[in-house]
Parts: C-alpha cells; sequence; structure tokens
C-alpha cells in the first residue's frame, strides 16, 4: 500500500496509483490536476482540491482530520466508484480547524454508494459544514456536526440526483447536528434558496441551535420527516424546532406523499410552511409538537392537503394555542382528525376565523377540542364549536 506524508501540486497532467492509497498529511490538487487511486484512498490531514482539478477513486475515499486543525477546500471534483470489493463511499469525518470551516464543498460529489460527513467542528463565525453545487449518492447522512460559532452546523445549498446507476437517492438525512447560534439563519441546519432535493426520504432528526431547522428551496420525497428538532431559547418565540423562512430568503416548494412532524419544540415547535410557500401533500401529520413562548404549530399560509391532515396533542404556551392558523389562510384537506386534551388550555386549536376548506365544498369554522374524528363535514359539531356547513 502506497503510504505518503504529504502530496502537494503533483507532477504531471495525470497521475494514477494502482492499489490502496494513505495519505499521512495533506493533499492538494492544484488546477489542470488529476488523481486517480484504483483502490481506496485515506487521506489523515487537510485536503485542497482546487477548481479545475479532478479526484477519481475506484473503491473507498476516507478524509479523516484527526479531530487536529485541519479543513477540507474542495472546488474541483470529487468522484467514488464501486470496486469489485468496495461499494464507492465517501467520508469526511472529525475536521476540528481552529479558525474558520471545517468542510466546505463547491464542486460536484459523485458516490456510487454513501456519502457520510459527520463529527465535524467548525469555529469562529464561519459554518461547520457548507456544501453546494451538486451530490449524487444513495444515501448522504450530515451527522453530529457542530458549530461551536455563531453560525450554521450544516449550511445547505446543493441539488441532490440520483447516479444513472441508481434508480432513486433512498435517504437524505440530517441528525443531532448541533450550534452556538443566537439568531434565524444561524441554525443547525440552514437550507439555502439553492437547495433542490429529490430523494424517497428526506429526515431531519433531532437538530440543535437557535432554530433547529430553517428551510427554503425545494424538497420532493416519498416522506419528508422533522423530528425532535429543537429551538435553543425557549424564551424566544423566534427560537423554533422548525423554521420555513420567508420570502427575504427566498422561495420553497414542497412535493411530498406524507409530511410529518413529530415532538419539535421551541419557541414555536413549527413555524410552517412560509410566506410565499407551495406545498403539496398527500397526507400531513402533527404529532406533540411544542411550543415554549408560542404556538405548538404555527401555520402562515395557505396549506394544500389531498388527503388527510392529522393534528394529535401539540402544545402551545401559557396563553398560546396548540395549533394556530394566521387570519387570513386556510387548510384544504379532504379529511382532517384533531386529538387534543380539552382539559389542557394550552392545547386548543384556533382557527382565526375560517382554518378548513375541504375540497368537496364543505367548510368549517370554529375551535376543535375534542377527540372526534371530521370526516364528513355534513354532520354539525355545535358541542365543540365547530360547525359542518
Amino acid at each position: 500500500t502506497p503510504n505518503f506524508s504529504v502530496v502537494k501540486s503533483l507532477l504531471g497532467s495525470n497521475v494514477t496509483f494502482d492499489g490502496n492509497v494513505i495519505v499521512n498529511g495533506n493533499l492538494t490538487l492544484e488546477a489542470g490536476r488529476s488523481l486517480e487511486v484504483i483502490g481506496d484512498l485515506t487521506v489523515k490531514g487537510s485536503v485542497t482540491l482546487n477548481a479545475g482539478s479532478s479526484l477519481l477513486v475506484h473503491g473507498d475515499i476516507t478524509f479523516d482530520g484527526k479531530c487536529e486543525n485541519h479543513k477540507v477546500f474542495a472546488e474541483g471534483t470529487i468522484t467514488a466508484l464501486c470496486s469489485k470489493i468496495k461499494p464507492g463511499n465517501i467520508i469526511m469525518r472529525n475536521y476540528h480547524p481552529t479558525t474558520g470551516k471545517a468542510v466546505l464543498i463547491d464542486c460536484p460529489v459523485d458516490a456510487s454508494n454513501n456519502i457520510y460527513i459527520e463529527k465535524n467542528n467548525g469555529s469562529g463565525s464561519d459554518h461547520s459544514v457548507q456544501v453546494f453545487n451538486t451530490m449524487r449518492a444513495r444515501n448522504i447522512l450530515f451527522k453530529d456536526n457542530i458549530s461551536s460559532g455563531i453560525n450554521a452546523a450544516v449550511c445547505f445549498g446543493a441539488t441532490v440526483r440520483a447516479l444513472p446507476t441508481t434508480a432513486c437517492v433512498e435517504s437524505v438525512i440530517f441528525d443531532s447536528n448541533t450550534s452556538a447560534g443566537q439568531a434565524t439563519l444561524q441554525g443547525a441546519v440552514v437550507f439555502t434558496q439553492s437547495t433542490d432535493i429529490e430523494a424517497e426520504n428526506i429526515e431531519f432528526r433531532c437538530n440543535k441551535s437557535y432554530d433547529g431547522v430553517n428551510v427554503v428551496g425545494k424538497m420532493k420525497a416519498v416522506k419528508i420527516l422533522f423530528i425532535g428538532n429543537e429551538g435553543s431559547n425557549p424564551n424566544d418565540d423566534l427560537s423554533d424546532g422548525v423554521d420555513f423562512l420567508d420570502s427575504t430568503n427566498g422561495t420553497t416548494t414542497i412535493e411530498a406523499v406524507d409530511l410529518i412532524f413529530i415532538r419539535n419544540k421551541g419557541g414555536q415547535g413549527v413555524d410552517f410552511p412560509g410566506d410565499t410557500a407551495t406545498v403539496t401533500v398527500r397526507n400531513v401529520i402533527f404529532n406533540e409538537n411544542e411550543g415554549t413562548a408560542a404556538y405548538g404549530v404555527r401555520l402562515w399560509n395557505n396549506l394544500h392537503v389531498t388527503e388527510v391532515a392529522r393534528f394529535f396533542r401539540n402544545k402551545g404556551a401559557s396563553g398560546f394555542d396548540g395549533v394556530n392558523i394566521d387570519s387570513g389562510h386556510t387548510l384544504f384537506v379532504n379529511f382532517i382528525s384533531v386529538i387534543i386534551d380539552s382539559t389542557a388550555n394550552t392545547e386548543t386549536f384556533d382557527n382565526n376565523g375560517l382554518i378548513l376548506r375541504f375540497d368537496t365544498g364543505g367548510l368549517l369554522n370554529g375551535s376543535r377540542r375534542s377527540k372526534r374524528d371530521i370526516s364528513d363535514t355534513s354532520i354539525p359539531f355545535g358541542s365543540t364549536g365547530i360547525t359542518g356547513v
């Protein structure tokens, strides 16, 4: 196995190694240079791929910063292809620079199998992990990345698509990323307007910062799940578990069969779907989201649900409703299920006027405090404050 302490400014326009390569130090590819490894490539140090460079590996790529003062800076191209014995994974982990970004990717990244970006820790006023351009893989995971400064643990603005050799991207997951951010756009996971993800499953799990997740851009999936995300300032009604950004940050387009929000918590548990958002889903579920300074769930734009909307035990702060739909907006559904504990005055369903318009022509007014499902708009629910028309 070739073992190099430092590889920098490689001689020749193309360099190929036949066999596994371990770099105990830094790897730099200058513009116009290419490196091909027929085997696995492991770099234990900083990685610099300048614009116009190319890294091609027939096997797995591992960039490991060893929890030391190293960085990844990539503006070339990165490709990991499957070999006879390795699936073609890309791993970037354990980068802990004393200043600036831990991982910056602004280039096409292709993996025949999976991409893992994990346990990186940026500092100062930069994002810890920042990803633009395009990513293609079977699965993509951002996990346990930390920003110890006042910015995002993961700033994401990439296009995600499947490779021609795979039918689809199976999953894109943001899990347990944290940030010391103190304002909106300093969340654990921050999307930019250029975000465009198509996958079977997109998941946001247990991310925590001033906002757990800031969402803008495009997502298209069978299932989109937000679970256990948390805003770090419980007394601030802008510190949300999940925050869909407003038009000053761009537009949002969501297409999904199932859109699910479970146990998100913050000043508002879920702030959704954005003033210029377009959301088309078959089913939406809001389950046990909690607002500690305001609403458990705030719907501040029209929402179209072609089949079922379910609201289950969402809870607001004292004096605020578990679910609030802003005045002048409408929830379009064919079936709604609302389950609320009528003995707790913070677990209410406030309509602010007309909140529910059924595609079949029915209309609902009033507040919902019972455990009955609503599926027939011809039934009057006067005893609960809801009247079907």
